[in-house]
């Protein structure tokens, strides 16, 4: 026997466990695109009602499982992670010669491109994936609190506590009263979505967001009633913000509406990912996409930031950030595709600009190489979006990268700059004479007329209903502004360029004040293996 099958062999039956639960993967989306290239421990948990497909039928059968059985044989894989984790925190040699030679997963050879010299121990809890043949479960909610709640606290198993015991006792340092968090993610995704499965993404999102905010309130109960000494080594799973991978769904009022209610809620999300597509055919007519899409924008690119201590879930002490303080969405992740309008991608970009819910944001460009006025339109509003004096003095966004760039022309370089040195910016992508005023912020009052299809002259199109909304918007900004005109030319959050009348704007109002970061750092990264720019 080598040396640690004889220091470790007894976590061995414990690893059968997870073997064929668990794996080392790289992240399927680019949620990490600037982060140090590590894979991720990704596991599957059991659930209650395991759906297998008969092969001879092609019928699903549900398979229900004794509750005690389930029950022993989940919190049985909790604590394998757990004294998986602790193993780590003595011995990361020894975590590797436990994954691979006895929990099934392949974690490369040393000298090969793969290779990481330390694992980092966070655990993705896949929720939803159809490569497993799972089906989405009731009892989602009552699962999750089980495996992050206060369970594993106050309901080890006396086989645990004798595991975790041992593995302290290999620990070559003296000290003793170690409290490891272990990170958790709760990992959706879905990557064959259609319409008709958004009541399922619904129905799954609301319980994962129902499970944090009972893991939260288990854990202060049990902090105000419990003794806070730490005696040995303790491991405790910390659920922090979710993973959410909603680019299979196109954009649809459901979709608006999910969104919309996690936000409002302050459901915080580690990662975001939506795919920039428009359901149209559902459309009675354009402006309704318009509202749909402009609703979303404005939710997910939020100008009013919320505090993390109102949210259910946290990072790990060892993962907080250090600079600033987390915000709701730690990354976004958009996909592009040439399909979206061109008012579309403005309407996207002047809600990016007074973004103050993301530090990150990655997007994905498929704009067609033999399409150069839609390419260095794009290229206009994303440096307007991310680079512009509004977006320094009005964004959060600190980190940016842009991917799956085809091709980057003289002229989109071009049309970028001109933003960049534009001292008017908005009246530069309108294309709208100088103003007598300059660019201002108001706030737009509620039931407003709002006019937001032009022709080539910039006069509003005759058959198009005006935008109205209940409720009054922060951050329109005027531009080729006369001072006298009835009808002004604005930038409205999540809907591009508009026109209202005076009478409806509030100027100087206390609610209008920017709050940014100060722009994108100027590095820049380029990976030529998917034509990736990070800033």
């Amino acid at each position: 026997m080598t040396p640690l099958e004889t220091r470790w062999g007894f976590l061995v039956p414990w690893c059968a466990w997870v073997r064929t639960r668990i794996a080392y993967n790289w992240s399927v989306r680019e949620e990490e695109v600037w982060a140090s290239p590590h894979r991720r421990l990704e596991v599957e948990l059991p659930t209650r009602r395991d759906a297998s497909t008969d092969r001879e039928s092609g019928k699903k059968e549900v398979h229900y499982q004794d509750f005690h059985i389930f029950e022993i044989h989940f919190r049985k894989i909790r604590e394998t992670l757990g004294l998986l984790a602790a193993v780590a925190h003595v011995d990361q040699k020894a975590l590797r010669y436990l994954l691979e030679n006895h929990c099934g997963v392949k974690l490369g050879k040393e000298g090969e491109e793969v290779f990481e010299e330390e694992i980092p121990v966070r655990f993705f809890l896949s929720v939803r994936d159809g490569k497993h043949g799972k089906e989405h479960i009731e009892e989602l909610t009552e699962d999750l609190v089980l495996f992050c709640g206060t369970d594993q606290r106050v309901n080890p198993s006396p086989e645990f506590n004798n595991a975790l015991k041992m593995i302290a006792e290999l620990r070559t340092s003296g000290i003793r009263g170690v409290a490891i968090e272990i990170p958790v993610r709760v990992w959706f995704l879905d990557f064959e979505a259609e319409i008709l499965e958004m009541e399922g993404a619904v129905e799954s999102l609301e319980a994962i967001s129902k499970a944090e905010q009972v893991i939260k309130e288990s854990w202060e109960n049990y902090e105000r009633s419990s003794d806070k000494r730490i005696m040995g080594m303790k491991c405790t799973f910390v659920l922090e913000p979710m993973v959410a991978d909603l680019s299979g769904f196109i954009i649809t009022s459901e979709l608006g509406a999910l969104v919309e209610k996690m936000m409002q809620e302050n459901v915080w999300f580690s990662h975001l990912s939506l795919a920039m597509y428009v359901e149209r055919e559902r459309m009675i007519d354009e402006r309704a996409a318009k509202i749909i899409l402009g609703s979303l924008m404005t939710q997910v690119f939020d100008s009013s930031r919320r505090s993390d201590s109102l949210a259910n879930t946290t990072y790990c002490s060892n993962q907080r950030w250090r600079k600033n303080r987390p915000l709701q969405l730690g990354t976004i992740h958009l996909d592009c595709e040439s399909t979206i309008l061109p008012l579309e991608f403005e309407a996207m970009c002047s809600a990016m600009v007074l973004n103050q819910i993301t530090r990150n944001v990655s997007m994905a460009l498929a704009v067609e190489a033999d399409d150069p006025i839609t390419s260095a339109r794009w290229w206009e509003w994303l440096a307007y979006a991310f680079f512009s004096d509004r977006a320094r003095a009005c964004s959060t966004l600190e980190s940016l990268a842009l991917i799956y760039i085809g091709s980057m022309s003289a002229a989109d370089v071009e049309a970028f700059s001109a933003v960049l040195a534009s001292g008017h910016p908005e009246e530069h992508l309108s294309g709208s004479p100088r103003g007598l005023v300059d660019e201002q912020d108001a706030v737009l009052k509620a039931g407003a007329s709002i006019q937001w299809r032009f022709n080539k002259q910039g006069r509003p199109r005759r058959g198009f209903r005006a935008l109205q909304f209940d409720s009054e918007i922060p951050f329109v900004r005027t531009f080729s502004d006369d001072g006298k005109s009835e009808w002004v030319d604005v930038l409205i959050p999540g809907y591009g360029r508009c026109k209202v009348t005076r009478a409806d704007l509030v100027f100087n109002s206390s609610s209008a004040a920017c709050c940014g970061s100060g722009g994108v750092t100027s590095n820049s990264t380029y990976q030529t293996r998917r034509a990736c720019m990070i800033f």
